[in-house]
């Protein structure tokens, strides 16, 4: 009873810094969710590692993955578990190479309109994003602004149709915790971020998001340890080039000899 009671008290007192706090004007909630976006879309280069373990249930499931991109084009994406894969992409080509398998195949990017080019970068990428790591599009519509009752320090943004959430740390420059609901109110992903690291002077990334997704009535959860490697300078070379090593049989467009 005691320990209800203490929760009951800090919960109160959270509530009422908050209430002392500042609600942030829409605009001025909005601007700072858009800055984050481009922050993370103007970044020249930016490499990191993700371990993942996803529970649905009594199943789990342990990824792990280093993700490497380079602007405006370039994507490197080396899979350790559950089975080696890399996958490299360049503005002329992209290479997708299984070891176990001994076979790598090449597309020739060159036959490619830029749209279908932009659509292939966007699927690639699909495959490995991390949900939390930015906002994203925002809807057109103004939304409600509040101090978050989770934290003071933080601004709450939300939309009703659909019903959108997001808790902004304004210092950091961060999404710290979100939710996304499909058209029938129901939860299409919850994300939760902690560990902020600086990765670059000024630019901050979480150590650790916590994601939760409904499927069919049943909850999905992903604990994603993030580990930063290299923010902001430009990436060596040959972390885009790919040669099959001898013995791999080469499947799809032939290289060029």
């Amino acid at each position: 009873m005691m320990r209800m009671g203490f929760f009951a008290f800090l919960f109160l007192s959270l509530a009422a810094t908050a209430a002392e706090k500042t609600a942030p004007a829409p605009e001025q909630a909005v601007a700072l969710a858009r800055e984050i976006e481009t922050r993370f879309a103007a970044l020249p280069a930016l490499r990191y590692q993700i371990d993942c373990a996803t529970r649905n249930g009594r199943q789990s499931q342990t990824e792990r993955w280093t993700f490497a991109y380079q602007a405006p084009d370039r994507i490197r994406i080396d899979y350790h578990e559950p089975l080696a894969r890399t996958l490299v992409i360049g503005p002329d080509e992209t290479w997708e190479y299984v070891p176990r398998a001994r076979q790598a195949l090449r597309t020739d990017l060159t036959k490619l309109s830029a749209d279908e080019k932009a659509r292939r970068l966007a699927a690639v990428s699909a495959r490995v994003a991390v949900d939390g790591l930015h906002p994203g599009p925002l809807p057109a519509e103004e939304p409600q602004t509040s101090v978050s009752p989770l934290d003071p320090d933080w601004w709450r943004l939300e939309w009703a149709n659909p019903r959108i959430c997001f808790d902004l740390d304004p210092v950091r420059k961060v999404v710290a915790r979100s939710e996304v609901f499909t058209s029938e109110n129901r939860l299409a992903v919850r994300t939760e971020a902690a560990d902020f690291r600086e990765a670059a002077p000024g630019f901050w990334l979480p150590g650790q998001i916590r994601c939760t997704y409904e499927r069919d009535g049943s909850f999905i959860e992903r604990q994603i340890q993030l580990e930063p490697l290299e923010t902001g300078q430009p990436l060596p070379e040959e972390t885009f080039r790919f040669s099959p090593p001898d013995g791999v049989e080469i499947l799809g467009d032939p290289p060029p000899r």
